[in-house]
């Protein structure tokens, strides 16, 4: 603030100064802003003051003069009028680095420039701190700080040297990388004390006086390995050699080596202490025939500062017989032969790294109990599996590796026989698998037997190698989780878990599962058969395992018919066929089959069929009935033809004449009720028979003609039929038939009225038919209304009877035909 007043103040004389000074000459002066380009401290108030020259402007003053701070106008009440020539202006809380002011000339047509300056704000620097200080080696002392904050400004830094006796000459300093060396320094181990000044246009400041001691600080010169070499006879060992190191005192020193195994990530250090005289350094329990890259560096006792890490250098520990493989099998059995193929498996210990360079195998295999069969073979290849041809006995097995040193321990395994394969119950209880976002995990339940370990085995479902399996040994556990990057997206695998119990492997539990499911890549294609009216059966293929993504567990049909009705139906997985049902006859339906995972469904594609308008059974019943309509007619046809008169007679039969009745054969009676009494009128039709000899000799005379009376009456004769009574019953015999009418020829006589009287001997039969109450069929219109039965002489009452005569017909008399072609051959 008393900076501010000061500059204020001085300002204000200026001011006065030049009034005074440019009374008598601002006729001559040019325009200018004074005081040009000023500094001030970011954030406070500036003051500056323009002039004008009255031989350039002779019509202006100072009121006429408009200022602008970055080409931004500054308001009026912000201006200050000094003199007619000299105006000011006040800006309050300037924070800009760099900011352009202006002053113009106000005139009616366009601003008149008078003159511009530059104005820079900043801050005065900030105290330095954290000073640290290196002594390299033999001569450069190098001193670093940080600054306080960003200076708008250029700032200059100066780093001070000062010790007991006298002040070192000041060094100037970078303003950017903040460190400063002073070079030609001596190495003494006399204390003394460093100090940083800073200084730009807004101020300066020094800081502390940091104390310093050479020694403390001391940073060697960066060590050079010569070479790095096994030791002779001790195994996983290596010796590092380094160059003589240049000291300037013989001050005890440190000493640390970094390695690292060629395939690790991590490395080791390793610090020891010795002198400048020390050249070499041993490094042991390293593994067998690996390669190790070394650095070194070093530094004296008493400093804190360690030198550069020297160049990198490689060397390999001696190689050494190889260690253990992991040996494992996969037994594959032919029933029908009796025998197995055994395909043995074995890799590298889990350990790192391998003893050495594999030359070769040995296989060795026996039947067990029987070592003097044992078989062996020499694999001089680097290989990791070998297939043996055994027989269902159990058999022992080892591999040994060796190389250029010697042989690896022994590799044992026993393969079970076929009997212990077949009969070996089950240790583990279930099995249960869980997939996590990297890994797979197992767990377990066993049995309480002597278990010494487990087995766990995987391969890919989709590999076309059967014999390509990857393992792990595992103890005293019962859940397992897969190391990370093991299994492979989207893709089946079989895991099998087998128990270890006193060495022998015993019968596996195993289970598959997807290593994360997916919706299938494709569906299922599906085909209709057997199509009905009503049903039809859609057919589908499994989808292949390396596109199913995961565990299919249900198929949906989706079917819908032309007018867009959707229908579904969900099915089990191990369906692949399955009948629609109430289907539309001749309907058009497209179906398709989509499969289901836990993830999601992929439909196939579609088909399409038409189901019939008739069924089978539709079109065996008609043809059945058909058929048996054809039989039927055909059978017709055929007995029509054979009995054709039966047939008619049966399905057409005669109907009985009117007047001439049928006689019945003579041979047959005809049983009669009780003969009637008295009182009782007996009314009787005969038939007879137009057929008879006797009927075929009458005959009609006068046929022009025949009824020329329409008062005659018709008797009917019946000659050809006889009445008898015995005993309970009456009796009709058939006798020969004879039909007359009276034509009012009453003279005439008929033979035939002897006859009948001889026949009805001692009998009597009297008919007479009551005209008035008999009524007639409209078939025998015109007919006779009496027929009159003659019986015979020997009975008095009805002989008088019989000559009476008939009773005369009403209206015309119906005679037929053929009586009249009867009568006329009679005649």
């Amino acid at each position: 603030m008393i900076l501010n007043k000061m500059f204020y103040t001085s300002l204000w004389i200026l001011a006065i100064f030049f009034k005074g000074c440019y009374t008598d000459r601002d006729a001559v002066e040019h325009p200018r802003i004074f005081p040009p380009f000023p500094f001030i401290e970011s954030g406070s108030t500036l003051q500056v003051f323009c002039s004008i020259g009255k031989v350039l402007f002779p019509y202006k003053n100072a009121s006429h003069i408009i200022w602008t701070l970055n080409d931004t106008v500054i308001a009026e009440e912000n201006y200050l009028i000094i003199n007619e020539s000299v105006s000011g202006v006040i800006i309050h809380n300037i924070t800009y680095g760099r900011a352009h002011i202006k002053c113009f000339a106000n005139s009616p047509v366009e601003k008149q420039l008078l003159a511009q300056s530059e104005v820079k704000s900043g801050f005065p620097p900030q105290k330095p701190g954290n000073i640290s200080c290196v002594f390299y080696y033999k001569s450069t002392l190098t001193c670093s700080w940080a600054s306080g904050r960003e200076a708008h400004t250029e700032t200059s830094y100066v780093l001070i040297k000062k010790d007991e006796f006298e002040t070192c000459p000041e060094v100037n300093c970078s303003n950017k990388t903040f460190s400063c060396s002073r070079t030609q320094e001596p190495f003494s181990d006399l204390d003394y004390c460093v100090q940083v000044k800073a200084k730009n246009n807004f101020g300066k400041v020094e800081s502390e006086c940091i104390p310093q001691s050479s020694p403390k600080i001391f940073k060697p010169n960066a060590p050079q390995i010569s070479k790095i070499e096994p030791v002779p006879g001790k195994k996983q060992s290596l010796k590092v050699f380094w160059q003589k190191l240049e000291s300037l005192r013989t001050d005890p020193t440190k000493f640390q080596i970094r390695y690292r195994a060629g395939k690790e990530n991590s490395t080791k250090n390793v610090t020891f202490f010795g002198n400048t005289e020390s050249t070499s350094y041993v490094l042991t329990d390293l593994w067998n025939f690996t390669n190790y890259t070394v650095a070194f560096r070093w530094t004296i006792e008493q400093s804190s500062e360690w030198s550069e890490w020297s160049t990198d250098k490689m060397g390999t520990t001696e190689e050494q017989a190889p260690l253990r493989v992991d040996l494992w099998r996969v037994i594959k059995s032919h029933q029908s032969f009796g025998n197995r193929t055994v395909r043995l498996l074995w890799k590298k210990c889990q350990e790192f790294p391998s003893s050495g360079i594999v030359n070769g195998y040995r296989v060795k295999y026996f039947k067990e109990g029987n070592v003097s069969f044992e078989r062996s073979v020499d694999l001089n290849k680097a290989i990791t599996g070998y297939t043996l041809n055994l027989s269902e006995e159990a058999y022992e097995v080892s591999v040994i590796a060796h190389n250029t040193v010697g042989d690896s321990p022994e590799a044992i395994l026993r393969i079970p026989s076929m009997y212990e394969e077949s009969n070996g119950h089950q240790i583990i209880l279930n099995l249960n698998a869980s997939v996590s976002s990297d890994k797979i995990s197992l767990e377990w339940k066993t049995l309480d037997l002597e278990i010494d370990g487990y087995i766990i085995e995987w391969y890919n479902e989709l590999e076309t190698n059967p014999f390509k399996r990857t393992w792990q040994k595992v103890t005293n556990i019962t859940k397992w989780i897969s190391p990370q990057g093991t299994f492979v997206r989207l893709t089946p695998y079989n895991i099998s878990v087998y128990p270890v119990v006193r060495g022998k492997i015993k019968a596996p539990r195993t289970i598959t599962t997807y290593f994360h499911e997916g919706s299938p890549s494709v569906g299922p294609v599906a085909s209709v058969y057997n199509i009905d009216k009503h049903e039809a059966i859609v057919a589908w293929k499994e989808v292949a395992k390396a596109k199913r993504n995961g565990i299919i567990f249900s198929y949906t049909i989706l079917y819908r018919d032309d007018s867009g009705k959707k229908l579904e139906k969900t099915v089990d997985a191990s369906v692949l066929q399955y009948q629609l049902k109430n289907l539309q006859a001749g309907t058009k339906y497209t179906v398709s089959v989509m499969a289901n995972t836990t993830r999601g469904g992929t439909r196939g594609s579609s088909t399409t069929f038409n189901t019939k308008l008739l069924s089978v059974v539709d079109i065996i019943l008609i043809n059945a009935i058909t058929g048996t309509v054809i039989l039927c007619l055909l059978a017709v046809g055929i007995l029509w033809t054979l009995k054709k008169h039966t047939l008619k007679r049966i399905c057409w039969p005669k109907i009985p004449h009117p007047v001439i009745l049928d006689c019945p054969d003579s041979s047959q009676e005809i049983t009669l009720r009780k003969s009637p009494c008295e009182d009782e009128t007996l009314i009787s039709i005969l038939q007879v028979d137009a057929h008879s000899k006797d009927y075929k000799k009458l005959h009609l005379q006068h046929l022009e003609n025949p009824f020329g009376q329409t008062n005659g009456i018709a008797k009917e004769i019946v000659h050809c039929c006889g009445i008898s009574h015995s005993g309970a019953q009456d009796t009709v015999k058939p006798l020969p038939q004879i039909s007359s009418l009276e034509y009012h020829f009453k003279s005439q006589v008929f033979p035939i009225m002897e006859q009948a009287s001889k026949v009805f001997e001692n009998k009597e039969a009297h008919v007479q038919l009551d005209l008035n109450n008999t009524e007639f069929s409209p078939y025998l219109k015109n007919s006779v209304h009496t027929r009159l039965f003659l019986a015979s002489d020997s009975s008095d009452k009805n002989s008088k009877r019989t000559e009476e005569p008939l009773v005369p017909l009403s209206g015309q008399p119906y005679v037929a035909l053929d009586t009249f072609e009867l009568f006329s051959k009679r005649s």
